[in-house]
């Protein structure tokens, strides 16, 4: 937005906005929810999950294709 030469339309900056509240602010409340719940290490081991869900879900559902480099980097990120 910064580097955004021409003024943004007023629709893209609600999109924009929706997009803020439904990541940060619900998808956190949601997050915060589950650790009340399930505790810290449960969730500590659902989100080394991630990375794999994201690969698995990018290969099948979009037809990405993962390149080796990308697996490596998917096995560091699950590390921490």
């Amino acid at each position: 937005l910064i580097f955004y030469r021409r003024p943004m339309p007023e629709r893209a900056v609600l999109w924009l906005a929706f997009s803020s509240l439904l990541g940060i602010v619900i998808a956190d409340t949601l997050w915060l929810a589950a650790l009340q719940i399930l505790g810290a290490r449960r969730m500590i081991a659902i989100d080394a999950l991630k990375p794999f869900v994201a690969a698995f879900m990018g290969y099948f559902l979009l037809g990405d294709a993962v390149p080796w480099l990308g697996y490596l980097g998917v096995v560091v990120c699950a590390l921490g």
